[in-house]
């Protein structure tokens, strides 16, 4: 088989880790890892990290990774939002679908080959944080209050953004998403 890259994102409120996991060789468990019969990592002329964030249809950010990757163990790095080149939040991460794609240049004999994959990510930490700061509010003596019959109408529909995300229904999720975040302006920038 040939190379093929793999790739994770995790996050938390105020950064996002990047992790390459294309993993090295082997021919049992990873026959399209790093290494014979597939390129090297260090056949490796160019690594970037093109981001798309939340609400944008363009590349936002580019990061050259070439310091760091390739890599074949599975290596992360860690990336504060006010590292980015496009910075909109507040020192959060924005909630929402954010596009990484990765990119790498390898010699292959006389040639330079490009590989790429893409992994989406929902970022939705400010979010939880609200709805668990809204639920802890909740008088359990007196469960029909408006303000908890709408906390669990939003908890709900936080799970129906994850769900339709989980099914690849990006522009349902990112509509949920956004109507969450105008209920969920309060208080987990601290």
């Amino acid at each position: 088989m040939a190379l093929e890259l793999k790739i994770n994102v995790t996050s938390n409120k105020d950064s996002f880790t990047f992790f390459e996991t294309t993993c090295a060789y082997d021919a049992v468990t990873n026959d399209t890892g790093w290494g014979t019969p597939n390129p090297e990592t260090t056949d490796a002329t160019s690594a970037t990290l093109y981001i798309t964030q939340p609400g944008n249809t363009t590349v936002t950010d580019t990061i050259d990774l070439s310091t760091y990757f390739p890599v074949d163990d599975g290596t992360g790095i860690k990336y504060f939002q006010t590292q980015l080149e496009d910075f909109t939040g507040n020192g959060v991460i924005q909630d929402g679908i954010w596009t990484f794609e990765y990119e790498v240049f390898v010699t292959e004999g006389e040639e330079s080959v490009e590989y790429t994959t893409t992994c989406k990510f929902l970022f939705d930490a400010n979010i939880r944080c609200c709805l668990s700061k809204r639920a802890s509010r909740i008088d359990i003596t007196s469960c029909n209050s408006a303000y908890d019959e709408e906390t669990y109408h939003l908890k709900m529909l936080h799970e129906s953004a994850v769900a339709a995300f989980c099914k690849q229904e990006y522009e349902k999720a990112e509509r949920i998403i956004e109507y969450l975040k105008t209920k969920c302006d309060c208080c987990c920038q601290d």
